[in-house]
């Protein structure tokens, strides 16, 4: 499981998410409960426009970190913006700001203030 994980974020990060996404689904697969690895294969689906299935990762991410991981909310404020549905984008949006603050992570706060400000815009 650790190789694959492993393995799946450094094809991410080489903008190979196509080959990541096998990897990473086998470590959710085989760790459900860990909402680091819902995370990664969220972002993993995020990145390659598979919105609807991004969102449901992402979502069990949330809840499985408590509403504490600041990455997994903004991401999913982004997908849920990607599918159209503004009003959850936002208030999810408002929810990682809430946690990136607590967390001091000051270059995630200021991607999603931007985002916030691009939400403001949506009609």
């Amino acid at each position: 499981v650790v190789a694959h994980a492993n393995l799946g974020m450094l094809l991410t990060k080489a903008g190979r998410t196509d080959k990541a996404l096998a990897h990473l689904q086998k470590v959710a697969d085989a760790k459900p409960e860990s909402a680091d690895a819902r995370r990664s294969l969220g972002l993993a689906m995020a990145d390659r426009g598979k919105y609807r299935e991004a969102s449901v990762e992402l979502e069990e991410a949330v809840k499985l970190s408590r509403g504490t991981d600041a990455l997994a909310l903004h991401v999913l404020g982004r997908v849920y913006a990607d599918l159209g549905r503004h009003a959850e984008a936002t208030q999810t949006e408002r929810r990682a700001l809430m946690a990136a603050t607590q967390q001091g992570n000051a270059k995630l706060v200021e991607a999603i203030a931007a985002h916030l400000e691009e939400l403001g815009r949506a009609p």
